[in-house]
Parts: structure tokens; C-alpha cells; sequence
């Protein structure tokens, strides 16, 4: 499990793995057209990035993962090899006071299920300057989280001011947070 866009790593174990060969071109796929480029760990691991993966429904299979050395030839998948992935539709509001946690954002979206030993996560701000607070899981297409106690402002910054929005469901060493292409306004 893991985003349906941004920068999530997938990886994929087994045995000999290689990289070292004339023409070596490693990839991965995400069900029938997600491509990405994937990067050698070890003879029994490889790392793969796929920006962009379309969701699935509720009811729906989760999709086919598979990796290639070749980018041409990919193996096939197993019980082991799917891939189920969230992502951002929207969310409401768009915008509310800074601090004291006062605002519910209700996230909709789809892929929304509880990875165990895992707290779902909603980040507020930019790589350099945010706050994580955690969610809810409501359902299959809905979350909800609090805006944060307070947001980390830089010294010239100044409000309202709008800041990237995102959130993760899968481990932190995966990589899990949505692409930032949803925003939220605090204001005073």
C-alpha cells in the first residue's frame, strides 16, 4: 500500500537480482500501464518509484506489481505482488485559523485502509517547514484529521498563508506521503 502519486517506495524481495550486465535497465509496473524506474539494494531487493498509479475502488483487486532487469520482460505476479494505493480527491474546508486545532479536515479520497501498526498521518507545510498531526480512517474513501496545535512559521512569513497538504497511511521508511498538489489556507 502506498500513494497513488508522489515519490512512494515500493520494494520488491526475492532472489537474484541483478544490475550488473551490458544493456541492465531495471523498472517496475503497477498494473497495466504505471511504469517506474526501479533501483538495485541487493541481489534480493530492488526499489522501485512510480509517480503516478491509478486508484482502485473499494470492491476492486488491488493491482499487479511486477519488476523487470530489463524494462521489457517483468515477472509475474504472485498472492504477494499487489500494490493498493491512496490518494487525495479533496478536502474540506480549505482553509482555517492557525492553532489550537479548532478546524476538522475532512479528507475524501479512496484507498483509505488501516495498515497495521501503522497511524494514518496528515501533513500541514512544505518538506522544510511543517507539522504532522494524526488522522482518523472513516471509511474506504474518507479521513479525518485536526489542523496542528500550531504551524512552524518562517521569520518573514506572514498570514494567511496557503501551505502543501498531504497524507500517509503506510510506513514512513516507504516513503508515504501524497504528492502536494492540495493546499490548505491558515489565517489568523
Amino acid at each position: 500500500m502506498g500513494p497513488s502519486s508522489g515519490v512512494g517506495i515500493i520494494n520488491f524481495y526475492g532472489q537474484n537480482f541483478r544490475a550488473d550486465y551490458p544493456l541492465a535497465e531495471l523498472g517496475c509496473k503497477i498494473g497495466t500501464n504505471s511504469t517506474g524506474k526501479a533501483y538495485f539494494v541487493s541481489p534480493r531487493q530492488i526499489k522501485c518509484v512510480v509517480e503516478d498509479i491509478p486508484m482502485v475502488g473499494e470492491y476492486d483487486d488491488p493491482l499487479p506489481a511486477s519488476v523487470s532487469l530489463n524494462s521489457y520482460s517483468y515477472t509475474e505476479p504472485t498472492d504477494a505482488t499487489y500494490y493498493r494505493p491512496y490518494g487525495i480527491s479533496s478536502i474540506s474546508p480549505t482553509s482555517g485559523p492557525v492553532g489550537g486545532g479548532l478546524t476538522t479536515v475532512i479528507v475524501d479520497g479512496q484507498g483509505f485502509v488501516q495498515e497495521e501498526g501503522v497511524t494514518p498521518r496528515c501533513k500541514f507545510g512544505s518538506p522544510a517547514n511543517f507539522a504532522i498531526v494524526e488522522a482518523e480512517i472513516l471509511s474506504y474513501t474518507r479521513l479525518a484529521c485536526r489542523t496542528p496545535e500550531s504551524l512552524p512559521l518562517t521569520p518573514t512569513a506572514s498570514l494567511p498563508r496557503d501551505v502543501p497538504f498531504s497524507i500517509a497511511i503506510s510506513s514512513d521508511e516507504f516513503n508515504p506521503w501524497t504528492s502536494t498538489y492540495h493546499r490548505f489556507r491558515f489565517y489568523e
